[in-house]
């Protein structure tokens, strides 16, 4: 008798574990439901797990007119602030000045200076360690200098933009950044102006 109840106990206890795995499986799968729903956004919001970012960059230019001097080593300094509008996607505004100097002749200008303000969408291509984008956009332009008959001269204007960046990460909050650029400015002096610049910037 011994023998037999040891049986059905055993036999008992293992009715009640295969009683349990259902059970098991169902507080599993409760559990996953529960949980993925929070992990999957946030394994998409690592792709882009900032909204803005700021960057500060300098490098060389130049105007291509004619009458220019064709040189594209006149030195610039600009700023971009841009902010994440969709994935892979920036609306970036940079402003940023190109410098002719004294000794060069920009249609006449000289002492000349090139400033603006554009308002552009990026669109970005992500690699491991880097991104690469491209992007157009609408600008405001300012071609200050003095020519020798009229004086002072503000020639101002709106434009086009073009550019190629590239965005080498340093840290998770900061990266490398560069770009090529090409403008074309609907002004009464140059209207076609190159740029080459990198620098730095912050996401956040």
């Amino acid at each position: 008798m011994r023998v037999l109840d040891s049986r059905a106990v055993a036999a008992s206890g293992g009715a009640r574990e295969d009683a349990l795995k259902p059970t098991r499986l169902a507080l599993l799968a409760l559990a996953l439901s529960i949980t993925l729903p929070h992990l999957l956004p946030r394994a998409a919001a690592a792709q882009d797990d900032y909204t803005f970012t700021v960057g500060l960059l300098g490098g060389v230019g130049g105007s291509f007119d004619d009458s220019s001097d064709g040189d594209l080593d006149h030195p610039v300094i600009a700023a971009t602030l841009g902010m994440v509008t969709n994935d892979r996607t920036l609306t970036v505004v940079r402003l940023g000045r190109l410098d002719f100097g004294s000794e060069t002749d920009v249609e006449g200008l000289h002492d000349a200076e090139l400033t603006f303000v554009t308002i552009a969408g990026e669109y970005r291509f992500r690699q491991p360690s880097y991104d690469y984008g491209v992007y157009l956009g609408l600008g405001g332009y300012e071609l200050a200098g003095r020519d020798l008959v009229e004086g002072d001269v503000d020639d101002r204007g709106l434009g086009l933009a073009l550019g190629f960046t590239g965005d080498f990460d340093l840290t998770r909050h900061l990266s490398v950044i560069v770009e090529l650029s090409a403008h074309y400015a609907f002004l009464d002096h140059a209207d076609i102006y190159g740029m080459a610049a990198g620098g730095l910037a912050v996401h956040f």
